[in-house]
């Protein structure tokens, strides 16, 4: 019988360093799935809370938060590069748009089977990043969740429920454990790792978690 192991996600979909941990943890994952039962969910986190859907192009919106424009695009383009090796593809400068994520996660927090909601957490980051497409927009939410043949009942509930207290909760609540940086991975209700490391880490903590069971 195989180990279980529970990762649970700590990211937030405008994060390109979340996208990227979550394709190396899939890779550690791939690896490791004949030996380990993974059971991986998702935790909301903004990284602007509060934020507003805004046409400013996200290297101005960078440009101010970091105050060099150069800095950007070399941060930009090196981004681009790490995904690009991971079969990841970022277009920066096509952001021409700045996107509040809170009505993203309250759409992925309608999902509750582990498969459906990442191949939708997938989906949101690659229209954001590769399509360039604002998912800050509820019509253009619904079209990706569409896209990738979510049930009509969860669209439906995600067009006819209000359940922003329930993702602010969640917010709320990995804010005060402590996590304030994504993508952050809790192991197990237990273990932590911060940051989107190298495939091989993921894989030996797994290993090492797995052993001492």
């Amino acid at each position: 019988m195989k180990n279980q192991i529970k990762v649970d996600i700590v990211s937030d979909i405008v994060c390109p360093w979340c996208y990227i941990g979550k394709r190396r943890l899939e890779l550690a994952i791939a690896q490791l799935e004949n030996e380990i039962d993974f059971k991986v969910d998702y935790i909301p986190f903004e990284l602007n809370p509060g934020s507003k859907n805004s046409n400013l192009h996200l290297f101005d919106y960078l440009a101010e938060k970091y105050g060099s424009a150069d800095h950007v695009e070399q941060m930009s383009k090196k981004i681009e590069e790490v995904a690009c090796d991971l079969g990841i593809e970022m277009n920066f400068e096509n952001i021409n748009f700045t996107a509040n994520t809170l009505m993203a996660h309250q759409l992925l927090e309608c999902v509750t089977n582990p498969q459906e909601k990442s191949k939708l957490k997938e989906a949101l980051l690659k229209a954001y990043f590769t399509h360039n497409i604002h998912i800050g927009i509820k019509d253009n939410l619904i079209k990706i969740a569409k896209e990738v043949k979510i049930s009509n009942k969860i669209i439906e509930q995600f067009g006819n429920i209000d359940n922003t207290k329930q993702v602010e909760d969640r917010l709320n609540s990995i804010k005060k454990s402590g996590i304030n940086s994504v993508p952050s991975f809790i192991i197990n209700d237990k273990f932590l790792i911060q940051g989107a490391q190298e495939t091989e880490v993921f894989i030996k903590a797994f290993t090492d978690i797995s052993k001492e069971k």
